[in-house]
């Protein structure tokens, strides 16, 4: 193993979480790592040891996490923060973003889909990395029967579930102005739980996305003839490009927010 020679930050209440996100760590080659348990103690040893990368809880006593990634981010604009939390709610997600979050996580989260996040930010997948780089990662999900991604609209009870590859975009399959009359009850107005886009939401291409499974991992590729803008955690895509999908990202469809879920 590669004895990397980055320093980590590890901010966190939870001292069973800090110690399971060493271990993480440990076992990529990271072994100049630093803990702090609140946002005041966080601050005191970004300033000291100006670490290259830290981990960020949410949720804790005293100033959220989300105070101290605004507080390291007006120290060094350029600091690397990972959020990760409980609680991934929409809200906490963009918030995180919007104050220059490199990822989120949501707990519990697997060594697989954080070392893809490090993966990103170390290029860890290069070789010599190491047993857990990111072809690692890849090789340990694709062992597992049937990865399933779920997209999740709360604000309208739609939940889309993709096992292999898809194409997304608003319900269009009402063919006259009768059929579609017929349906408007159970797609537009039923507060039951769809599996699809009704077609109310407007704002939403026929054609939006596809989504494919490679390797185990998820990616999205924005239609080229999609008349709607596809944004990924607040970013803007680009059509045609492939983007890769991870738990708990905030996909937005025109003005339809997804949250994306992973087994």
């Amino acid at each position: 193993m590669i004895i990397r020679k980055e320093k980590i930050l590890i901010v966190d209440d939870a001292k069973f979480m800090r110690v399971t996100i060493r271990k993480m760590l440990e076992k990529l080659g990271f072994n100049e790592i630093y803990e702090a348990d609140n946002v005041e103690e966080a601050l005191k040893i970004y300033e000291k040891r100006k670490p290259d990368f830290v981990t960020m809880d949410i949720t804790m006593p005293g100033d959220s996490g989300l105070e101290g990634l605004r507080q390291i981010k007006e120290m060094n604009p350029k600091a690397k923060i990972l959020m990760v939390s409980a609680v991934s709610s929409k809200n906490n997600i963009l918030q995180a973003f919007s104050h220059g979050a490199v990822y989120f996580l949501a707990k519990p989260f697997t060594i697989e889909s954080f070392t893809a996040v490090m993966s990103k930010i170390f290029d860890l997948d290069q070789p010599g990395a190491g047993p857990l780089g990111l072809s690692d990662a890849k090789s340990a999900a694709v062992k597992e029967s049937g990865p399933v991604l779920t997209l999740i609209m709360q604000d309208d009870n739609v939940e889309i579930t993709v096992n292999e590859s898809a194409e997304i975009g608003r319900c269009c399959k009402c063919k006259t102005a009768d059929e579609k009359r017929k349906n408007t009850d159970r797609c537009n107005i039923s507060s039951d739980r769809r599996d699809f886009i009704p077609c109310k939401v407007i704002t939403v291409s026929e054609h939006q996305a596809k989504i494919t499974l490679e390797n185990g991992e998820f990616f999205l590729t924005p239609l080229p003839e999609s008349e709607s803008t596809t944004k990924l955690n607040n970013m803007l895509l680009t059509a045609g490009r492939k983007y890769h999908l991870m738990r708990a990202d905030i996909l937005s469809l025109g003005t339809a927010d997804f949250t994306v879920n992973m087994k």
